[in-house]
């Protein structure tokens, strides 16, 4: 048990994955022409919870790296770098709500001193059951 991820945060780590497969459908970017900036409220307490879990129970042996590895909050946005090729900028923020307005404009921010022709924005936030993904793809107005 203690050697696998939780099944919902392991489906809700592929939704989010898919969401972007999704925005990425039919574009040809190279991988240093687009970003990802990712935010949530819950960071990775889903998971620290989880892994909290097996050590009270099991004792610190039983320790997953497989869990522990998803108690890093930028994991998500690193999966789907590593999945959609992307090399531009990668950054996870932390906040109480969903701003994205303010995203956006900082992507559009990134975009521009980064050279980047695309982002990929937006909220994955999973706490308890309660799960909620928003993404958008942003790309450079001509």
């Amino acid at each position: 048990m203690s050697d696998i991820l939780n099944k919902d945060e392991s489906n809700q780590n592929e939704k989010t994955r898919n969401r972007a497969q999704y925005l990425l459908k039919e574009k040809n970017f190279q991988p240093e022409e687009i970003g990802i900036l990712l935010v949530n409220a819950a960071a990775s307490l889903n998971t620290d919870i989880r892994h909290q879990m097996i050590i009270n129970q099991e004792g610190d042996h039983a320790a997953s790296p497989t869990v522990f590895v998803y108690t890093l909050p930028n994991v998500v946005a690193g999966e789907i770098c590593i999945r959609h090729k992307i090399q531009g900028e990668n950054t996870f923020f932390i906040e109480k709500e969903f701003d994205a307005d303010k995203l956006e404009e900082y992507a559009r921010i990134v975009m521009k001193k980064g050279n980047l022709k695309a982002c990929i924005t937006g909220w994955c936030n999973l706490l308890m059951e309660e799960y909620k993904a928003d993404f958008k793809l942003i790309e450079v107005q001509h």
